[in-house]
């Protein structure tokens, strides 16, 4: 039987493990610039600072915000908008543990959007996929659950 010490060391090294890849990859790249100076001069290298730092940046943003979106609700208006977004686990590997449930249940956040920007978010937490979404514009809320509401801000349109 699996206890929670086992299931924190396990999450501790898969951690330890992500850490040290990233160090891995820097060293990598730090190499790699090392040899750019050796053989091509200082010139290239600027280039090739000036490519990777982007580069390093875009794919950072890209992966932060790498949640799938597994549903969008409009309001009737069409001004608003609310996204469910799956987040990403941290390693891929499905661990069970007592009170989950099973498969039904996944880690979700609500997003509020008005005319595509983002507005408001919930706090992340464990849901079924199955969120009714009601949309109560002349009391400027939307109710995403039993018990859980946005407020709407007020607009002028």
């Amino acid at each position: 039987m699996i206890t929670m010490m086992t299931l924190t060391i396990l999450l501790f090294l898969v951690k330890t493990i992500t850490l040290l890849f990233t160090y891995f990859i820097a060293l990598m790249v730090v190499g790699i610039f090392a040899i750019i100076i050796k053989v091509f001069g200082h010139k290239v290298a600027k280039i090739f600072i000036l490519i990777a730092i982007p580069l390093f940046i875009l794919g950072s943003i890209y992966f932060y915000d790498s949640a799938k979106i597994i549903a969008t609700y409009k309001s009737p208006d069409n001004n608003y908008e609310i996204v469910l977004k799956l987040d990403k686990l941290e390693f891929d590997c499905a661990i069970a543990m007592p009170g989950h449930g099973g498969i039904g249940d996944e880690e979700v956040w609500v997003i509020l959007k008005h005319k595509g920007r983002e507005i408001d978010r919930s706090s992340r937490c464990l849901w079924g996929v199955d969120i009714e979404v009601e949309w109560l514009l002349d009391r400027n809320k939307v109710k995403y659950t039993d018990s859980r509401y946005f407020n709407l801000p007020k607009t002028k349109e």
